[in-house]
């Protein structure tokens, strides 16, 4: 099972970083099993590399079971929206160095 970890600014107290065991990936969006809370919306998620392979998107309403999980939206998914939006901006998107 492929290890995660999360990090965010949890309910504006400081940042937080969690590990955790597992990661289903959809085509624009994940399941990951490491724990966030309020506040970590929009924050990391990282593999074993160190590298960002998604962004926190919603926690799962069961906390502390089997069932629980979060949702996370993966990184190249937000590298598809960002060429879109950013289409008619070349002199923004020349400034974002997309990794893949």
């Amino acid at each position: 099972s492929q290890r995660v970890m999360s990090i965010g600014n949890t309910q504006g107290f400081g940042l937080h970083a969690a590990t955790g065991f597992g990661l289903q990936r959809h085509y624009n969006m994940m399941k990951f099993f490491a724990p966030v809370f309020g506040g970590n919306s929009g924050g990391a998620i990282f593999n074993d590399f160190g590298e960002v392979i998604g962004v926190v998107r919603a926690q799962s309403k069961a906390l502390y079971s089997n069932n629980s999980y979060n949702v996370a939206i993966p990184i190249e998914h937000i590298h598809l929206l960002l060429k879109e939006v950013l289409k008619n901006k070349p002199e923004i998107m020349n400034q974002i160095n997309f990794i893949n």
